[in-house]
């Protein structure tokens, strides 16, 4: 088959008729090219092509059809046979000796371009000859070509791999974060909240919640809720779902197990399974308090020694340091907790926190507080902030997110009575301000990444402080925008976990600590 020069469908060539004398022109032709070769070696211009010097033309006995393109593949064939036999210019082994007035010449020798057949081409047969050049002359496989030089270039070029977040350092705790580690990781403390919640922690040990069973309280909460919303409720079916979740989550027997008809008492399970859900969260820690507990009673010690607390601190895998008195950060943060019920709050003691987390992109950073209950403590710590699983029930103003505030006060309320407080780096984006709760207002518009609840009391924007990165703090005296409305504070909420970072630990003193 022969190539066309237009890249159309290959054709079989013509069979020509057979000519008695064409095997001797050929072979005359190739032993004056051999001569010819032999000639130009020998006055030291082997290098160039011999129908460029001239000899090639002079010779008589080159037959009509040996065209100066076809002198490098004579060439190359004759160099692979230096004898001149004549098994490769056969008409039964040579691709040319059939048909050599119908097979066109290659492209480079009809528009003048040289050959790149020539000397290089020392173990190339000219059947192998042929096909390179109908290869490279082809439209199709040039464009073939260039795809796969750019492919190659693109594997070349370096892969761009994911920001990953900074690992945590590997670093031992001061001997104040330790003594803050032993108040927040109290199992004393853990079981007092729990029984004042109404649980049951001796049937179930906190230590052997799991997930699935968080899940599942979740879940029949949920469904009541549901019940709870519609128009006429069903006594039937709040009695039978209210049953399922008390066999998940056992309680108090002072607590009883009436159905949960009320939102009151709605409200009070749903602060047990909250519960619950934190110490889950915590599950690595709890589980070496629990060994650490057994050592301290096998021994006859009353607390965790420094070694445990410092086994505790490096599972957190967050970088925990107390920042001095009398320091900018400490100056600052006394400075924005202002009052609460009208007397000052005072700082007790200030940590600054760093997770690995990669930083938010977005922009409108602002230091909001967030109250966190004692129990909650260590799952922040050791997973940062966390978004309401998907089986829990919406009951808040704004849909299930992260609250923020710009007051101390209103972050204490959400603390369940803690004395501890978190101030978090809060990148809002876009923010849909609203007056009113909505309970759907997480089902943001296209392009908006937070909402913010206008309260009543409002820092003033004088006040506000900028840092060098840029973080905004609102440092300005609360002070009454309107008459009346649903909110008192600013609500700042977001439904993306990665919006928020840890930047402190806030440790105020409580009313029993305020002298009178």
């Amino acid at each position: 088959e022969t190539t066309c020069l237009c890249d159309c469908v290959a054709m079989p060539p013509k069979k020509a008729k057979a000519d008695p004398g064409e095997a001797e022109r050929k072979k005359a032709a190739l032993e004056a090219t051999r001569r010819a070769i032999q000639e130009l070696v020998a006055k030291g211009k082997g290098k160039g092509r011999p129908e460029a010097q001239g000899p090639a033309k002079e010779a008589p006995e080159r037959a009509p059809d040996a065209s100066p393109s076809k002198v490098p593949k004579a060439k190359a064939a004759a160099k692979d046979n230096p004898k001149g036999r004549a098994k490769d210019a056969s008409p039964a082994k040579s691709p040319r000796a059939k048909a050599p007035d119908a097979s066109p010449a290659p492209k480079a020798a009809l528009d003048g371009s040289p050959s790149k057949a020539g000397p290089r081409a020392k173990d190339a047969s000219p059947a192998k000859a042929k096909a390179k050049a109908g290869w490279m002359g082809s439209a199709t496989s040039r464009r073939l070509r260039a795809r796969a030089e750019d492919e190659d270039e693109e594997v070349k070029k370096p892969s761009k791999r994911r920001r990953m977040p900074p690992k945590a350092p590997d670093s031992h705790a001061s001997s104040e974060v330790l003594a803050l580690l032993s108040r927040l990781a109290s199992l004393d403390e853990m079981q007092r909240s729990a029984f004042a919640a109404g649980y049951d922690a001796v049937s179930m040990p906190l230590n052997k919640v799991t997930k699935d069973m968080v899940r599942e309280a979740f879940t029949w909460l949920k469904a009541i809720e549901r019940e709870l919303a519609k128009p006429e409720q069903c006594a039937d079916s709040l009695e039978a779902l209210s049953e399922s979740f008390y066999q998940v989550v056992p309680l108090l027997q002072s607590e009883g197990k009436e159905p949960i008809v009320t939102p009151e008492l709605f409200n009070k399970r749903l602060r047990v399974v909250s519960l619950l859900s934190d110490t889950e969260a915590a599950h690595a820690q709890m589980r070496l308090l629990l060994q650490f507990a057994q050592e301290a009673a096998a021994s006859g010690e009353g607390s965790l020694n420094a070694g445990q607390l410092q086994l505790l601190y490096k599972s957190l895998k967050c970088e925990i340091r107390a920042e001095p008195d009398g320091s900018d950060a400490m100056r600052m943060v006394q400075q924005y907790l202002g009052e609460r019920h009208g007397a000052p709050l005072k700082l007790k003691g200030l940590f600054s926190l760093s997770r690995p987390q990669a930083p938010s992109n977005l922009a409108g950073k602002r230091l909001l507080w967030h109250g966190v209950p004692r129990t909650a403590w260590l799952g922040l710590l050791a997973k940062g902030l966390r978004l309401p699983p998907r089986e829990a029930p919406s009951c808040d103003a704004f849909g299930k997110g992260l609250y923020f505030f710009d007051s101390a006060g209103a972050a204490l309320d959400f603390a369940s009575g803690s004395d501890f407080l978190l101030l978090a780096e809060v990148a809002l984006g876009a923010s849909r301000q609203l007056d009113h709760p909505d309970s759907r207002a997480e089902r943001l518009p296209q392009g908006v990444q937070s909402v913010m609840g206008a309260g009543v009391w409002c820092p003033d924007p004088a006040g506000e402080r900028r840092l060098p990165d840029g973080l905004a703090v609102p440092l300005g005296t609360l002070r009454q925008v309107k008459s009346t409305g649903d909110l008192m504070h600013n609500h700042y909420v977001v439904y993306n976990a990665g919006q928020a970072q840890l930047k402190y630990l806030v440790e105020v003193e409580s009313a029993a600590d305020i002298p009178a």
